[in-house]
């Protein structure tokens, strides 16, 4: 019985980076993955610098795939998901990637002090795998995202850059987590 493909989303919301998407999506289909760049809340979506990116398809399809979704990838602090909170599909995408152990990536939250959110908010149990400054994202999605999803061990080698998690020097906790 042939397993199922893998699939790694990009969640697209208004006011991501629409740079870190737009890499991360050709990046990522360069290397062979299937990905989707999925939509929070509109047809067009502007980013942050006023790039407007279409999806590939809405949150409610996205909720279809679920089961088969590798990786989960937020153009922007974990923080900016709050914002489509309102809507339970966003919980049940994360929640359901969450049971099937896919890995979350995010960008550093705007601030190096820790985050909270509320103990209610599926934000809370989320642990995103954090992701440098946009200058250093081609070499995160070739030397580390990549060899992570196809199950290989990140390089043993230290990287000329940090990708776990670093500020500044200042380890980031997110929800009490280093």
């Amino acid at each position: 019985m042939k397993s199922p493909v893998h699939i790694v989303l990009v969640l697209w919301g208004e006011g991501f980076d629409e740079i870190a998407a737009s890499l991360f999506v050709a990046g990522l289909r360069r290397q062979g993955k299937r990905v989707q760049l999925v939509g929070l809340n509109r047809q067009q979506i502007a980013g942050q610098h006023g790039l407007m990116l279409v999806p590939d398809l809405p949150l409610g399809q996205a909720l279809g795939v679920a089961n088969t979704v590798h990786c989960i990838i937020i153009p922007a602090p974990l923080a900016a998901l709050q914002q489509f909170s309102y809507d339970p599909r966003l919980a049940e995408l994360m929640g359901l990637a969450s049971h099937h152990q896919a890995l979350i990536v995010a960008a550093a939250p705007y601030s190096p002090r820790t985050v909270t959110y509320r103990p209610s908010s599926f934000l809370a149990t989320l642990d995103p795998l954090i992701y440098p400054a946009t200058d250093e994202l081609l070499s995160f999605i070739r030397d580390l995202l990549v060899p992570r999803l196809n199950g290989k061990a990140a390089p043993h080698k230290e990287p000329p850059h940090d990708f776990n998690g670093q500020l500044n020097g200042q380890a980031l906790q997110l929800n009490g987590k280093h």
